[in-house]
């Protein structure tokens, strides 16, 4: 990917990762520079909102006391390629990078905390945290950018009235969530321990695995593939958690390699658990287990295929954009309902409710997810969804009803993993299903 732009023009590219790589180097050398003059420095603008069009230029903005504390850096900053323009705008420096008339970086100084940085950093979060807003913006720049290719002056007033409505959207959004961290959401999918780079690929991992929560409905189903294949699951490798090691599995199934793990309980352990198959070399996860139900007209262990979520857990949070629901099953959704037809497996199909907090599923609380369309909760659900978006992963959720929550007095049914075994072997059999469709689906697109 290359950045830059000839000044007064205008050009539309869609949001690169490789933005925030490019935000970071100049971060960092600014940092070396400023020193303790900076008292903040963010890669801001739309490269900096993921999945929106932008110019392919990079902007920043570094919070300073005074800016005199910048300005006697400017030869420092100049023999770094890095560009005094003076004042811009009203309460506004302006540095750039850049070779003759193109331009890669537009460096912004501001007073830290003042009205201009807030702008700045209200603008990138508030818009990350909400896409459908980001995406209005994005296609009134494309707008603009077709009628002005050759006039950046008309593209950028163009879009001021939009920005002043953001903005104060931005600012009220801003007052009422500046003390709940789990709404700073951050774009960058690299992190301080990152799976992919502390996980080498294992040789042979299975592009499809097939995992579900019950300990003894897992290892009954490793028993039946050794039966069918008459070869035993082989391990390949291990998920290590701070009291216990997962034996990660292949197995042969009709001819065809799936991967199997018992999954983790809970959306940050499953999630957890699944980053680090995917960072081993994993394509799809099909997941699988008990769910409790909102209608006690859905009968114990029948089958549910969750469509959405509502996103009553932390972890989805710091993998997409806030939002009060996540889709669900977006990749393979229609296969798997196609599959049940076939082969006239009845289920239900519906919103689930995913929580983190099991015991403060209320009675008020069922009956508000029960009044939004809810018909099961689970733990995992819109978790997984939010980590396969963000990785560009694929996972195929569905349930078995188990625990009922539609009754005066909590009726626990088949919750326990000991339970109805037989019935429960005949999900596992749908979730081998679905993974040869899926192997046969991925095949046929190659």
């Amino acid at each position: 990917m290359q950045i830059g732009l000839k000044r007064g023009t205008v050009a539309l590219e869609a949001w690169n990762s490789a933005y925030v790589d490019c935000a970071r180097e100049v971060i960092c050398v600014l940092r070396d520079i400023l020193g303790e003059d900076a008292m903040d420095i963010q890669h801001i603008g739309s490269t900096s909102i993921r999945g929106i069009q932008s110019k392919p230029i990079i902007d920043l903005v570094v919070g300073v006391r005074d800016f005199a504390e910048m300005t006697v850096h400017n030869a420092a900053l100049e023999e770094a390629g890095i560009i005094y323009r003076g004042q811009d705008v009203p309460e506004q420096q302006l540095y750039v990078i850049g070779e003759g008339e193109y331009r890669t970086h537009h460096i912004h100084v501001v007073i830290h905390g003042s009205r201009e940085w807030n702008n700045y950093v209200n603008f990138r979060d508030y818009l990350n945290q909400r896409p459908e807003i980001a995406l209005r913006y994005s296609q009134l720049k494309e707008q603009l950018a077709q009628e002005y290719p050759d006039n950046r002056g008309a593209y950028t007033k163009g879009k001021e009235q939009l920005i002043d409505e953001i903005l104060t959207q931005a600012a009220l959004w801003r007052s009422l969530n500046q003390d709940i961290a789990i709404t700073e959401y951050d774009p960058d999918p690299s992190a301080v321990i990152d799976p992919v780079k502390i996980l080498a690929e294992y040789p042979r991992v299975p592009k499809v695995f097939v995992s579900c929560f019950a300990l003894a409905s897992f290892e009954r189903l490793l028993k039946f593939i050794e039966d069918e294949s008459g070869t035993a699951p082989v391990q390949i490798g291990v998920i290590k958690a701070a009291n216990h090691y997962t034996p990660i599995y292949r197995g042969i199934y009709q001819g065809q390699e799936i991967g199997f793990v018992c999954a983790y309980i809970g959306a940050p352990a499953c999630v957890g658990m699944c980053e680090e198959l995917f960072a081993m070399g994993a394509e799809t996860v099909i997941l699988y287990g008990n769910c409790g139900v909102l209608d006690r007209a859905i009968d114990d262990v029948a089958i549910i295929l969750p469509t959405s979520a509502v996103r009553d857990e932390g972890t989805s949070f710091h993998y997409v954009p806030f939002s009060r629901e996540i889709d669900l099953n977006t990749d393979y959704g229609s296969l798997f309902e196609n599959m049940l037809i076939d082969l006239k497996i009845p289920y239900h199909k519906g919103k689930t409710w995913t929580t983190d907090a099991m015991y403060r599923e209320t009675e008020e609380k069922v009956r508000r997810r029960k009044a939004e369309g809810c018909i099961c909760v689970e733990m995992e659900a819109s978790a997984m969804a939010a980590l396969a978006k963000m990785r560009g992963k694929k996972v195929l959720q569905f349930f078995y009803a188990g625990d009922n929550l539609d009754t005066p007095v909590w009726d626990e049914r088949s919750l326990s993993q000991h339970v109805k075994l037989d019935e429960k072997d005949k999900v596992g059999l749908i979730a081998l299903e679905a993974a040869l469709r899926i192997l046969a689906s991925e095949k046929a697109s190659e």
